[in-house]
């Protein structure tokens, strides 16, 4: 089994992790595969097949992680470094509310009409 810590950029970087593994029971052990007609019980629910990618993995119960990793103690290391002042420029449109869904559903009607759905429905593979 490769040892991700083998290849770069983690090779290099290897005392920037803290890897732990943590013990989460399940009726099944891993992901679920639709496109195949694979479904598995498992505590974190995950799938391939999200945005119609067999190689995308997700979960949509990501609280349940959360639950998992409650009692993990971990850290947020601060830079070894001075971060150095930005000063940022915060452009914005202000529209209300009544006008901004007036223009987002025109926009979604006219995606629609010019056929939005058969343009999703084709990156399907």
């Amino acid at each position: 089994m490769l040892d991700i810590f083998e290849r770069e950029p983690f090779a290099s970087l290897k005392s920037r992790f803290n890897v732990v593994a943590v013990a989460a029971p399940s009726l099944d052990e891993g992901p679920s595969i639709p496109h195949d007609g694979k479904w598995k019980n498992t505590m974190a629910c995950s799938h391939y097949d999200t945005f119609y990618s067999n190689r995308y993995l997700t979960t949509s119960k990501i609280h349940r992680i959360y639950d998992a990793l409650s009692n993990v103690p971990f850290e947020h290391p601060m830079p070894e470094r001075e971060l150095p002042a930005v000063d940022s420029l915060i452009i914005g449109v202000s529209i209300d509310r009544d006008a901004r869904w007036e223009k987002i559903s025109r926009r979604l009607k006219q995606r629609l009409d010019e056929g939005m759905v058969d343009e999703i429905t084709g990156v399907k593979v």
